[in-house]
């Protein structure tokens, strides 16, 4: 249909051309690639995440060139769509390094997906469906801006559902001695907490030299976690306790 073609390249067996249409054609391609890296890159700076212009605008740069390279080429091993391939692993191997682990929750995902769609977005430069990487662009930045606040407001409505149960497990070192006392004034504190619910308690060889561990599970509910740090208190003043600490549980919520 007239009007639809939008790649700006010859076809792939029509690769031998003139050298000035070539580098016409490859500076096209580059301006476009840079210029949607760009337009991301601003999006994920204004809002203060690692990847900002610089890194998408070379991504999607780096990708633009892989792909045009292969269209430079009249082999068969050339093929634009392997080395898409090779892009889409090499850029998932770059996005990578911006998920970073805080405690127990996980930030940059969503800009290591940014990241990944940039390099698409200059593989569809490099190959010459600019109208595509341009449209590609604005997906990206709907979906990153129009879409937050509602991804803002579902993780809203759902944090109560989060935060209703939350599973502890408390370690506390003491000597063996002191173990059925230190043992009884945890069992008597969590019968006394009622948003408290001490699901087992046992006891463990510690470190040698007579020592032991108790580790114990339990449940907090409806954000009692002040409760954890009176039982913490209480239980550091007891004489041949050498070790507290807790950890939270991580379960996986139901289907």
């Amino acid at each position: 249909m007239p009007g639809v073609v939008v790649s700006t390249l010859p076809m792939v067996n029509d690769w031998h051309y003139d050298a000035m249409m070539d580098i016409t054609h490859f500076s096209a391609h580059v301006g476009v690639a840079i210029f949607c890296g760009l337009i991301i890159g601003l999006e994920r700076q204004w809002r203060q995440h690692p990847a900002g212009l610089r890194t998408n605008a070379l991504v999607a740069l780096g990708a633009c060139l892989f792909a045009s390279l292969a269209l430079l080429f009249d082999e068969k091993e050339s093929s634009p769509t392997r080395v898409a391939g090779q892009i889409v692993t090499g850029v998932g191997f770059l996005a990578g390094g911006v998920i970073l682990r805080d405690g127990l929750n996980v930030k940059g995902l969503t800009t290591a997906a940014t990241i990944w769609c940039t390099g698409a977005i200059g593989t569809l430069a490099g190959c010459g469906f600019t109208l595509f990487a341009v449209f590609s662009t604005v997906c990206v930045l709907f979906l990153n801006l129009v879409m937050h606040p509602l991804s803002v407001w579902v993780e809203t409505k759902t944090e109560r559902w989060k935060s209703a149960e939350v599973r502890y497990l408390l370690y506390i070192g003491c000597n063996l001695a002191q173990c059925t006392t230190i043992r009884s004034k945890v069992v008597d504190f969590f019968l006394t907490q009622p948003g408290l619910s001490l699901q087992s308690i046992l006891q463990k060889d510690g470190t040698g030299n007579g020592e032991m561990q108790i580790q114990s599970q339990f449940v907090i509910k409806d954000r009692r976690d002040e409760a954890l740090e009176v039982l913490m208190g209480m239980l550091q003043l007891e004489p041949g306790v050498n070790e507290i600490r807790w950890e939270k549980m991580v379960t996986e919520p139901s289907a």
